[in-house]
């Protein structure tokens, strides 16, 4: 049975909205974010050819990388979650999202609502075709048929488990896993660490995982790697990642 899909919403008022990525809108021009990953996108996603195929953006947020791969000739689904119930955080005595959980979800409400209603305002103005869910990363990949190509841009790094995660993607990929712009240690062995030291203003962030815990985790799934530069611009800018593209065998 396949995960029900939003209908869509009204579009909503540009006020109400939260951009992520930076955008340039058909009619409003061009919108702020936090990141502009339009002069790298090629790169971003490995240089996998996206025309005529079915492609599922997780963790779309405002929707960039979705808007541009339909705009390129790919069928999208995008998808992200449903509500601040679903974000994980690193514990710390004494944090709101720690100590009180129920306070913080309903505090947060309007920060998911407000990346919700970008993703379609931005869908209104392109005149997107694009389908929407939002709910948990497990629960799609027990119910949505394979895509052709599944694309999860700077995620990994906010998954408490993300060798789960990556399974998840895998499942749900017919062909690709491009996880896009995502930090790889490239010291010998399987392992994952804190990616940065942790901290309440961190608490977002958790793991970086070694390149051989990547590979190991993609062969178990049935897939090869290849791991190539990327490049994104954050406030002006330019930092560089890896981006890993696993073909299933």
């Amino acid at each position: 049975m396949e995960p029900i899909f939003e209908l869509p919403w009204p579009k909503p008022a540009r006020a109400d909205c939260l951009f992520y990525h930076v955008m340039d809108l058909p009619q409003s021009g061009r919108v702020g974010g936090e990141w502009d990953i339009a002069p790298h996108f090629d790169d971003y996603i490995g240089r996998v050819p996206l025309a005529g195929r079915t492609v599922l953006d997780v963790g779309t947020a405002s929707g960039f990388v979705g808007f541009e791969a339909e705009r390129r000739g790919a069928e999208v689904i995008a998808f992200d979650l449903a509500s601040a119930a679903q974000i994980g955080m690193v514990p710390f005595a004494g944090q709101h999202w720690h100590e009180d959980r129920a306070g913080w979800n309903a505090g947060s409400a309007g920060f998911v609502r407000s990346l919700h209603n970008a993703w379609w305002y931005a869908w209104h103005e392109y005149g997107s075709r694009a389908r929407c869910i939002h709910g948990e990363l497990g629960a799609l990949a027990a119910s949505l048929p394979r895509q052709q190509v599944v694309i999860a841009g700077a995620f990994i790094e906010h998954m408490s488990d993300p060798v789960t995660a990556l399974g998840h993607l895998c499942r749900l990929a017919a062909e690709t896993v491009v996880i896009g712009f995502t930090p790889v240690d490239t010291a010998p062995g399987r392992f994952m660490r804190p990616i940065v030291e942790w901290q309440p203003a961190n608490a977002y962030a958790w793991w970086v995982l070694s390149e051989e815990l990547y590979r190991a985790v993609f062969d178990a799934c049935g897939f090869d790697v290849e791991i190539s530069p990327a490049r994104a611009v954050l406030h002006g800018t330019t930092h560089e990642r890896s981006t890993l593209v696993a073909r299933r065998r």
